[in-house]
């Protein structure tokens, strides 16, 4: 008895895409399984919890639209990526605001 997959609307089943996940496993498939060891199950783990991203920022930064003088800018990208940070940084110290 094999499993009929459940198709969109329209899409007749020579049009759908080949789905591996749709084959049945053979009786030596099933003889093969094992469950995951303790180091499988830590590397999953660890690889959601990077796939997550970065945890949001308790203070994040706001995106502004500004304009300013191309020597400025020229200024602050002849140093390379980071340019924005190195305004931000300038206008802190002007502003006297201390670093964060």
């Amino acid at each position: 008895m094999s499993a009929r997959r459940t198709l969109p609307p329209g899409v007749s089943e020579e049009a759908a895409p080949f789905d591996s996940d749709d084959l049945p496993m053979t009786p030596e498939m099933i003889r093969n399984l094992r469950p995951f060891s303790e180091e499988e199950k830590d590397l999953w783990r660890r690889a959601v919890e990077r796939a997550r991203g970065r945890p949001p920022a308790a203070n994040p930064k706001q995106a502004v639209s500004m304009r300013l003088d191309p020597d400025v800018i020229a200024h602050f990208k002849q140093a390379g990526p980071g340019w924005q940070s190195r305004i931000n940084a300038a206008l802190r110290k002007h502003a006297k605001l201390g670093r964060k």
